[in-house]
C-alpha cells in the first residue's frame, strides 16, 4: 500500500531541487473553493517558487508541486502530492513526500461533512511513515466580501520512525479558515489550526499563516505571498518548537 502510494507521488509531482520543510504538512488539506473558484468539473494546478525558513531549517529554497481536483455532482475530491528532496554534498538536507486524499459532502451552500486521508515520510524528523484519518463537519459564514469557514475533525494518526517506535495518537482539529476579497483580482486571508491531543490538550500544535494573493494573467496564473507560523509545545527530542516560513509563489491554474 505504501509503495503503491509513493509511486502516485513520483507519478504526478515532479521532484524537488529543494523544498519546504514543515513537521505537519502532510496533516493540513486546501479547500474546494480555493480550487474550484472558476473551474466546475476539474481543476490542475501546478505551483512553484521559493521560500525562507527559520527554525530547524534555516534556508532560502525552491519548490514544484502538483494538486490535481475532481468536482461531482454531489460531492468534491482533490488529490495532492508532493516529493522534497535536498542534499548539500553527500549530506541530505531534506527529504519529505506527502500524498493527500480529500472529500467534501456538501449539505447545503454553508454546512458539509469532509473526510481526509494522508500519507507522509520525513527522513529529517526521522519519521518513516505516517499516515492520517480524519472526518468532521465545516460551516461557512459569509458576508458581502467575505467568507469565514469553521470545522472540527477528529483525527487518527499513526507514525512509525526509523528508530523502530511506533506511535498511535487522536487528536482534535480545530480550524479557522477565513479569506476576503480586496477587487476583483486579489484576496488576503489567513489559515489557522489549534490541534490538542484527544486525552491531554496540554499537548498540541499549531499552525498560523496569513496570506495574499493576486492574479496576474486572468484566471490562468496567480501570484502567492504567505508566511507561516508552525508551533509544538512538546517536540521529539532535538526538535525545535516553532518554525515559520516566508513564500512566494506562482501557480498556473488548468481546467476546465
Amino acid at each position: 500500500m505504501k509503495i503503491a502510494l509513493w509511486i502516485m507521488v513520483l507519478l504526478f509531482t515532479a521532484p524537488c531541487l529543494a523544498g519546504w520543510w514543515s513537521r505537519n504538512s502532510d496533516a493540513r488539506t486546501r479547500l474546494p473553493e480555493d480550487v474550484f473558484q472558476t473551474r466546475k468539473s476539474w481543476a490542475a494546478d501546478l505551483s512553484f517558487g521559493y521560500n525562507q525558513n527559520e527554525g530547524n531549517v534555516e534556508q532560502v529554497t525552491g519548490f514544484l508541486g502538483l494538486s490535481l481536483s475532481k468536482l461531482m455532482p454531489d460531492y468534491s475530491l482533490y488529490f495532492d502530492s508532493s516529493m522534497l528532496y535536498s542534499r548539500f554534498g553527500t549530506l541530505v538536507v531534506q527529504n519529505q513526500k506527502n500524498a493527500v486524499v480529500r472529500v467534501d459532502y456538501p449539505v447545503n451552500e454553508r454546512f458539509k461533512w469532509f473526510a481526509f486521508n494522508t500519507h507522509a515520510e520525513n527522513e529529517f524528523l526521522r519519521l518513516k511513515y505516517r499516515t492520517t484519518l480524519g472526518v468532521g463537519p465545516w460551516y461557512d459564514f459569509v458576508g458581502k466580501d467575505w467568507k469565514n469557514g469553521i470545522s472540527l475533525a477528529p483525527t487518527f494518526s499513526y507514525e512509525e520512525f526509523f528508530r523502530q517506535s511506533i506511535e498511535r495518537k487522536t487528536t482534535m482539529s480545530l480550524r479557522n479558515y477565513f479569506v476576503s476579497k480586496l477587487n476583483e483580482q486579489s484576496t488576503f486571508g489567513f489559515d489557522f489550526f489549534y490541534v490538542p491531543k484527544w486525552d491531554e490538550i496540554s499537548d498540541y500544535h499549531l499552525f498560523f499563516q496569513p496570506f495574499f494573493e493576486t492574479k496576474i494573467y486572468k484566471n490562468l496564473v496567480s501570484l502567492k505571498l504567505s508566511y507561516t507560523l508552525e508551533y509544538d509545545n512538546r517536540p521529539a527530542q532535538g526538535i525545535e518548537k516553532a518554525d515559520s516560513e516566508y513564500m512566494t509563489s506562482l501557480t498556473f491554474h488548468l481546467g476546465e
